[in-house]
């Protein structure tokens, strides 16, 4: 009844919240040509296709793709740990703080896979969050706080997220 539909608006609000997560960091809700490229491959596989907002925020990213590659931890299949984020220059508007860091952590996992969906990052997520926070609009910067603050990834900015 009522808790079944409740469910389904959950998760039609996450599948929003989702959405709107991608077309910040990767310029659209559809798949990306790069993130079909294996999590292990994409340390080394070159972002070309010039229609890419990450390519046209960061330029040549390979030295910090490569970066990346060397931060990975063993066992992790291509995927980054939270660390990573510890190693980039983050724009000085940002405050280098734990759970900042860990809400753009959580909120950067947003590449559509083919592979089961880890907790951890891709070095396409990681190379797309710091194109966002480096480079992105001022009105992609306000979008970045809301996502911040939509803590329970509904979409939406409610007395339990700011609580939480």
């Amino acid at each position: 009844g009522a808790s079944k539909e409740a469910a389904k608006v959950t998760e039609d609000a996450k599948w929003k919240s989702l959405q709107r997560r991608r077309r910040l960091l990767f310029g659209g809700d559809d798949a990306r040509p790069f993130e079909s490229v294996g999590p292990r491959d994409q340390f080394r596989a070159p972002l070309e296709d010039p229609n890419n907002l990450v390519l046209q925020r960061l330029g040549n990213c390979s030295d910090l793709q490569l970066k990346f590659e060397t931060i990975q931890r063993e066992g992790d299949e291509g995927f980054l740990r939270d660390h990573v984020l510890e190693h980039l220059p983050f724009d000085p508007r940002l405050p280098p703080t734990q759970p900042i860091l860990r809400r753009l952590f959580h909120l950067a996992q947003a590449q559509l896979l083919a592979l089961p969906r880890r907790k951890l990052l891709t070095c396409y997520e990681a190379l797309a969050l710091y194109a966002l926070v480096t480079r992105g609009s001022a009105e992609e910067f306000l979008e970045l706080v809301f996502c911040l603050f939509d803590v329970d990834g509904d979409d939406q900015v409610g007395l339990l997220d700011l609580e939480a």
